[in-house]
């Protein structure tokens, strides 16, 4: 995994004895997640890689999952402070890393990459979401601009014209 530039895709690596066993329990079913997660500033720059394959890649395949690919996390200013009490103690966050890792993972484990995430005091917030399993061709569509027109009807200025003269003529 590297993070080149922020906002780059960032293809994650395994082990390859890693790769054919969840390539094995990826025909069982498995569904695509995506978690987006904010990470603690105090994290340096140097640790950044090491932190989210630590925190946030090893959990899932050590439940089995297969980590796809995500976001380089990059320091963002948050759209309001973020305040976590630990131990009585408040901090208050105005800026974090923000980044997202997409996975695959058999649904009655996901809870407990959840929870782990939760748990996890250098995670601020974070949030795991199911994808459908044909997000990749929605997204690609998407891009390409093949998406849902919406139905306009062709509006002809004269029509309107007449109509709204006819509604005043027949008012008065």
């Amino acid at each position: 995994m590297t993070f080149e530039r922020p906002f780059a895709t960032i293809t994650l690596t395994m082990t390859e004895e890693n790769k054919i066993e969840n390539n094995q329990k990826l025909d069982q079913d498995t569904k695509l997640y995506e978690v987006g997660y904010l990470l603690n500033p105090a994290v340096s720059a140097d640790e950044l890689e090491k932190t989210v394959a630590e925190r946030l890649i090893s959990p899932v395949e050590s439940a089995g999952g297969s980590a796809l690919l995500g976001w380089a996390p990059t320091m963002r200013k948050l759209a309001y402070p973020i305040k976590v009490t630990e131990g009585g103690k408040g901090t208050v966050y105005r800026e974090a890393y923000f980044g997202t890792i997409r996975f695959r993972l058999e649904p009655k484990l996901a809870p407990s990459i959840n929870k782990g995430l939760t748990e996890d005091k250098m995670i601020i917030r974070h949030i795991v979401i199911a994808l459908p399993d044909n997000y990749d061709s929605l997204v690609s569509k998407r891009s390409r601009g093949v998406v849902r027109k919406s139905v306009r009807s062709e509006t002809n200025k004269e029509k309107i014209d007449e109509e709204i003269e006819g509604l005043l003529t027949t008012s008065v």
